[in-house]
């Protein structure tokens, strides 16, 4: 069975640091966490968050990643969705999806956290 995989763009915010991935830090993982509006019966619409892991392959983006990104920054990414699949301490195996960054993919700094303001990139 062929799998097929959907190019994905989001916009969010850092739920932690950045955090390289491998003994060479070629590679780095994010948590994004983007929030959308959720339509509720009771009190109209509500804000509903999602995270997403995102694995960047490519070294430079990573290498950006790794030295300009904090957490709490507003990042644009741009990768491909993939399917992946865990075994959690019970032994169950638990299907999720992230996002990967890799040749076509990018990260882009489009705001900065700094303390309790915000401020636009340099």
């Amino acid at each position: 069975m062929e799998q097929t995989y959907a190019d994905t763009t989001i916009v969010g915010r850092l739920s932690r640091a950045p955090r390289p991935l491998g003994s060479s830090g070629e590679f780095c993982e994010l948590h994004v966490a983007v929030n959308f509006p959720e339509k509720s019966p009771a009190a109209g619409y509500n804000d509903a968050v999602q995270y997403h892991r995102v694995v960047i392959f490519r070294k430079e983006v990573a290498r950006f990643a790794l030295d300009h990104l904090q957490q709490g920054d507003t990042v644009k990414l741009k990768g491909v969705l993939r399917p992946n699949r865990q075994n959690i301490v019970s032994g169950q195996p638990v299907e999720t999806t992230e996002i990967h960054v890799d040749q076509d993919g990018s990260v882009r700094l489009m705001q900065r956290r700094t303390g309790r303001g915000l401020r636009e990139p340099a």
